[in-house]
């Protein structure tokens, strides 16, 4: 009898163990995603955005792996003595209704003021574009960490979606405008009327 109470005692240990080992776990997930910003509320808008001088690539396949062209465009760029802190993706094709290895993208640089005195130097070895001043439908999400990038585009698409579809829009095509000074990413949708 005595060695029954033993073994009871000891599972109600463990399971109050377990409890709190799994409370805690739970406690640490919501609070990381609070952290990085999945409970955050996305306010669309329609704002003025640029205009936006960059160095860019062109590339062709699927979206998810633009991030190496955007890290060799950056490197190549640091070597030329041109140290860019934002950049842009601008983004063609529906991913939805456009086989993967036929999306096409601008992965660039963008080019502070006090870089364009460089700005025939680099046209030498670089294309360069501006993406002009316009109004276009908008929102934003915080850069906590490389996760940021995966988790901003998974919130931020189908709100603006639905926003347009609400308007009657039709959209030109997609801009992600990573602001690291700012540490934030701005998802802009250029629509037609």
């Amino acid at each position: 009898m005595g060695k029954n109470k033993k073994m009871n005692g000891g599972r109600m240990r463990i399971l109050k163990i377990l409890a709190v080992v799994v409370v805690v776990a739970l406690l640490a997930v919501a609070g990381l995603s609070a952290y990085m910003g999945i409970f955050n509320n996305m306010k669309v808008e329609e704002r003025m955005t640029g205009p936006y001088t960059y160095v860019y690539e062109q590339y062709v396949g699927d979206y998810k792996n633009t991030g190496s062209v955007f890290d060799k465009l950056y490197k190549s760029l640091q070597s030329d003595g041109i140290k860019t802190v934002r950049a842009i993706g601008i983004y063609y094709d529906d991913p939805m209704s456009v086989p993967k290895e036929l999306l096409r993208s601008d992965c660039g640089c963008v080019l502070e003021e006090k870089d364009y005195p460089a700005l025939p130097k680099l046209l030498e070895k670089y294309t360069v574009k501006t993406l002009p001043a316009k109004e276009r439908v908008a929102v934003s999400f915080p850069i906590r960490n490389p996760l940021s990038y995966f988790i901003g585009s998974m919130k931020a698409y189908p709100v603006l979606m639905k926003y347009i579809s609400e308007k009657g829009y039709k959209v030109v095509n997609a801009i992600e405008f990573y602001d690291n000074p700012n540490r934030k990413i701005e998802y802009y949708l250029e629509v037609g009327k």
